[in-house]
């Protein structure tokens, strides 16, 4: 299974559990395999998968957040 594939079992798996479409940033942390705090510090500075800022509560897209993962593949370059 690749890197790719493990992510997006992983983001099933969690929506499956909690059965809806939006993840804490825990949750989205655990999918991208991620601390929160590196989250947190991706949004101060204009990184990371789109999120929705509720106030003081921020919560993912389980379907933004597989989109964004898929859109950091790279292909290596020969040297």
């Amino acid at each position: 299974m690749t890197t790719n594939e493990q992510i997006s079992a992983d983001a099933q798996r969690i929506i499956r559990v909690i059965g809806a479409d939006r993840l804490t940033t825990v949750q989205a942390a655990s999918v991208l395999k991620r601390s929160p705090g590196t989250l947190h510090r991706w949004r101060r500075i204009g990184y990371g998968p789109p999120y929705y800022a509720l106030g003081r509560q921020i919560q993912y897209s389980a379907k933004e957040l597989k989109e964004w993962w898929e859109k950091q593949r790279r292909q290596p370059s020969a040297a």
